[in-house]
């Protein structure tokens, strides 16, 4: 894990006993959207970068034209593709899209889906469990002396 994404992590609150038993019932779902976010993320980056470089070179003349307009259709459609079915990410519980941001009206994934923005399901990470693990033992040692 990164730097980043640990104080990130250390600034999100604890989660709670009813928060992590959620999780657990639908961790698989979750985590399953969590990694093709991930995926698609690092896809629209490749296709972005392919869909420049194709579009430079077709324009500069250096990609032959017939080659070039395909395999910038090609690049296209697969940009298309896996941005759109990037946004259709539905939780598990209420059936309805992860946390979204509304950019000049276009619906845009606010980072990897970490929460529902209708019922509010959270996608915990390791280091969420980890710290809630750590306050149950803390509470148990104070419950203890």
């Amino acid at each position: 894990m990164s730097l980043e994404t640990h104080l990130i992590d250390e600034r999100r609150p604890v989660p709670t006993a009813e928060e992590v038993h959620e999780f657990l019932h639908y961790m698989d779902d979750l985590n399953a959207i969590r990694r093709f976010q991930t995926m698609s993320w690092r896809f629209i980056l490749v296709f972005g970068i392919a869909h420049l470089l194709f579009g430079i070179g077709l324009a500069g003349g250096f990609i032959d034209n017939r080659f070039g307009l395909i395999a910038w259709v090609i690049v296209t459609s697969l940009l298309i593709a896996v941005t759109g079915h990037n946004f259709r990410a539905r939780c598990p519980r209420c059936g309805k899209p992860f946390r979204y941001r509304l950019v000049f009206g276009i619906r845009i994934p606010d980072g990897i889906a970490d929460c529902c923005a209708h019922c509010g399901l959270r996608a915990l990470s390791q280091s969420d469990l980890r710290r809630f693990e750590a306050q149950q033992i803390e509470e148990r040692a104070h419950t203890d002396t």
